[in-house]
């Protein structure tokens, strides 16, 4: 073997790893969904080989997203890092509805539409309203099924366990201020 041949037989693994310190870099300071979002760019190249690596890079990151995404719409809670829904810790009591939680409409992932996402918002806010102001512990989706990321499926889920949520929430606040527990 000659250093030759070694450095032509290695050419494409330092191609790959070349190519992974520039995603790296591309999105060292940002994070959350702009991550996907700029590594869906990335997938955009002309270059095949190129595009394949990133491909696998970019079905990653939909994996994280999507699971932070899913347990947010099961539990209500921000597992291993926000992604388009933001909270502020620091909001507790009557603000938890209308403070606690927000949508960066930057950071929406591709495939997952602003109404969507508004829906994953809302569904989550709810079951975390129960939770922690009213004592109820609410689940929002199913939690089974959900290790392939299937947005129509999912989409269907959030839009009618909003629903639900929205009027066990309703239905809890008029009960409690009847009893004036608000």
């Amino acid at each position: 073997l000659t250093v030759r041949s070694l450095y032509v037989r290695l050419g494409r693994p330092r191609s790959n790893l070349n190519l992974l310190l520039t995603l790296r870099r591309s999105v060292s300071n940002m994070s959350g969904g702009v991550i996907t979002q700029v590594t869906q760019l990335h997938s955009r190249h002309g270059n095949g080989a190129v595009r394949e690596v990133v491909e696998g890079v970019l079905e990653g990151c939909r994996k994280g997203t999507w699971r932070r995404m899913v347990r947010w719409c099961v539990e209500g809670e921000l597992e291993g890092g926000e992604f388009f829904v933001k909270e502020d810790r620091g909001v507790e009591g009557g603000g938890v509805w209308g403070k606690r939680y927000w949508m960066d409409v930057n950071e929406i992932v591709p495939g997952v539409s602003e109404s969507m996402a508004e829906e994953v918002r809302r569904l989550g806010r709810g079951i975390n309203f129960l939770k922690i102001c009213c004592g109820k512990v609410q689940q929002g989706i199913r939690a089974e099924g959900w290790e392939k990321v299937d947005t129509p499926k999912l989409e269907r889920e959030v839009s009618e366990a909003c629903r639900k949520i929205d009027g066990v929430v309703v239905d809890t606040i008029k009960k409690e201020v009847r009893r004036d527990k608000f």
